[in-house]
Parts: C-alpha cells; structure tokens; sequence
C-alpha cells in the first residue's frame, strides 16, 4: 500500500535518500563536495528553496509559467481539468485522450481507444492516486505541497519523438532523444547540440543515425528561455512533424538516481552545475 511505501520518506527523509544511493551505486553519496550529477540533485534537493520549482512541476500550473514566457502554442491542447475523478464525464471526452495527475510522476492514463476503456477501473486508479503525496515516493521536494487534481490532454500517438533537453544555469547543454514511447522497445540516445553522439549508457547502444531536428535551434532558445530560473531543468518537447509540443519541465530525472549511466557521463553533466554561484 502507498502509506506503507511512504514511511521511509515520511520518518526518516535523510536515511533514505543516503541508504537508496548507497543501493543504487554502491557508495554513500558525497554531499560535502559533491561531484555527481545525482549527488549535485540531492544537494539542490536539501539546500534550494525555489517556488518556480513546485510551480513548473504541477503539470496544470506550469501551462500558465510556459504561457507567460510566450511559448503558450507550444502547449498541448488541454480538454479539461478536474478537481476528482468522479467530475470526468467520460462521455464528453473524445475516442482518444490523456489523463494526467497534476502532483506526481507516472500518473498516466493513455487512452488511444476509449471504447476499449474500463471506466469503473480507471476511475479507482485516479482516486488511489489522488490521495498519495508523491513527494512521500522519494522526497522529491517539489511535489511535496503540489494540489492534487487531473488534467485531460489530447493524444498525441504512440510514434513521437520526445527530446528532453539537460539544462545548466539556463544553457541547454545535452539532447536525450527517447523512442518507442509507451511501447516495450523504448530506447534512449544522447547527443549534443551540434548533433555529435554520445554513449552514456553502460549497455551502450550504437548510433541510431538520427538526422538532426531542423527545427532544433528553435527547441535551444525555448529550452533557455524556460530554464532560465533553475540551476538544473530538463525540459521535455515532442515533435510532431515540424511542430514543437511541449512536455513537461523536470528537475530530478529518475529520482536522483540512474544506475544505467556511465560515472563519466554523471561526472561530466555535474561538472556544469555550480552551487556556489
């Protein structure tokens, strides 16, 4: 059960993120001096105090920061917004949608064909979810006063590129291109803004010879403008043909932890984030 689940985070915040690194890599994470990617994470996590971070990660409220820099039409179109479950109307909503949480990560709901869909079902999967503080997950610190609610979002295919930009101090820096959403073959490329590739995993996969987006340089101005505010953002976009979407803005990628990436490739990406400045 989720209470259960929660109980590390809840009683001892400090213990579990210190004993979950020392699982994942195999040492205690440096939070002295630390060099790390993930470990630079966790120093943000317990030292930053930033609102615009629990703003842009409530996946209703970062629609009104992304408008408000100018980018609003690279918004996805949202059908509705709910405040629980039993407010959707299922009846209203099209063959094909999206149901997101607005307070935590995962909590999708794809619906590609809503004639197959199990109503009684997904509204109890919502209700379980809605109640859950995500932040009691891993003590991702942004998600912790986040008001729960579900947002509807058209559906955007199975077949999209999703690049989720890396971003230093306002500079995007690195192009994680992901494949094979929502699938079983879902596959990860990293490459920089020239479009050099990048083996960052420790499976390393050869180069899938991806041609370089055209529309890239406008993808790096819209990462800097967003990112601006953050010492680290991910920022995430689908192409859609020519059309720039935007996904989500995420500040712990994989909950401070990844043990599939190469230490170099940590060391390197933490070697771009200054927590003195």
């Amino acid at each position: 059960m989720m209470w259960i689940r929660s109980m590390p985070v809840r009683l001892f915040p400090r213990l579990f993120m210190r004993t979950r690194f020392l699982v994942t890599y195999g040492r205690l994470p440096d939070l002295d001096n630390p060099k790390s990617l993930y470990e630079k994470l966790i120093w943000i996590n317990r030292w930053v105090h930033n609102p615009l971070m629990e703003t842009c990660t409530d996946k209703l409220a970062v629609r009104d920061y992304v408008s408000n820099l100018g980018l609003g039409h690279t918004l996805n179109e949202l059908i509705s917004a709910y405040e629980t479950p039993d407010d959707i109307d299922f009846d209203e909503l099209p063959d094909s949608f999206v149901l997101k949480c607005t307070h935590g990560s995962g909590m999708n709901i794809v619906v590609a064909d809503k004639t197959s869909l199990d109503i009684k079902k997904t509204r109890a999967t919502l209700k379980k979810w809605m109640k859950f503080n995500y932040y009691h997950m891993y003590g991702e610190k942004q998600y912790r006063h986040i008001q729960p609610r579900i947002i509807c979002e058209k559906f955007l295919g199975n077949e999209i590129m999703d690049y989720k930009i890396y971003c230093f101090h306002g500079k995007p820096e690195y192009v994680m291109l992901c494949t094979g959403r929502n699938t079983e073959s879902l596959k990860w490329y990293l490459y920089d803004f020239d479009w050099t590739y990048i083996p960052f995993l420790k499976k390393h996969l050869p180069n899938p010879g991806f041609e370089k987006p055209g529309n890239l340089h406008e993808i790096y101005d819209y990462c800097q403008n967003l990112s601006s505010s953050f010492i680290f953002a991910r920022v995430d976009f689908y192409l859609l043909d020519s059309r720039i979407v935007f996904g989500e803005i995420t500040f712990t990628p994989s909950a401070f932890m990844d043990n599939e990436t190469t230490d170099e490739i940590n060391l390197e990406m933490g070697s771009l984030i200054n927590l003195q400045g």
